[in-house]
């Protein structure tokens, strides 16, 4: 079996690891503060979608990644352009499949021909430790939180587990950026917002975190 390399071998393409506290969060992804290039293909991973259900998809079959493994060739078959958002999708499997089973498809993308300039994988902060051998095949790491969603003892976790790849650097850090939701309104802004921020305490020794 042949895959085709990317047009380019001298460029790094860009692929972007998205750790999110919501599923809302995607529609963040058009903000210029990301600087995510409007070319995308945002590949969701998780053991059930959550980003179809955010864009209002109804539940229906979906190979996603893992098809890739069996049909290479046929990328763009998997994608998916909701109504709402920028960029092309490709949502998690539904039934679902394995996590290694969507890694595996995950390391297909690298070789494939594709029209898309960023690669951008979104994981929820709460599934990392499923994940965690997805990390390596992206080459920029952001976080999108919502200060209405408490777990930020996730952080350290997440933290921890970049650090022992060796993938948590000044050049591979993206960004931290918090937001808020006009449908989960939270009461006080800088006093949640600063709690959050006291969270990335790990990350500190290598980098600043975005404002």
């Amino acid at each position: 079996m042949q895959t085709q390399p990317n047009q380019d071998d001298s460029i790094i393409p860009r692929h972007l690891c998205i750790f999110y506290s919501h599923p809302w969060a995607l529609h963040l992804l058009k903000s210029p503060r990301l600087g995510i290039a409007e070319s995308r293909l945002v590949v969701e991973l998780a053991q059930q979608s959550m980003l179809a259900p955010a864009l209002g998809l109804g539940p229906r079959a979906r190979v996603g990644l893992p098809a890739l493994l069996s049909a290479p060739s046929k990328l763009a078959q998997l994608v998916e352009r909701p109504a709402g958002v920028t960029g092309d999708f490709i949502f998690a499997p539904q039934p679902s499949a394995t996590p290694s089973l969507q890694i595996a498809g995950l390391g297909v993308l690298p070789y494939l021909k594709r029209s898309q300039h960023d690669t951008v994988t979104m994981i929820h902060a709460a599934e990392h430790e499923a994940f965690v051998n997805a990390f390596a095949y992206a080459n920029r790491f952001l976080f999108l939180w919502d200060l209405a969603d408490p777990q930020t003892y996730l952080l350290p976790q997440i933290a921890t587990a970049l650090s022992k790849q060796r993938l948590l650097t000044r050049e591979s850090w993206g960004g931290f950026f918090w937001y808020t939701h006009p449908q989960r309104k939270v009461p006080n802004i800088q006093h949640q917002a600063a709690h959050v921020l006291s969270s990335l305490r790990p990350f500190q020794s290598v980098l600043e975190p975005a404002k």
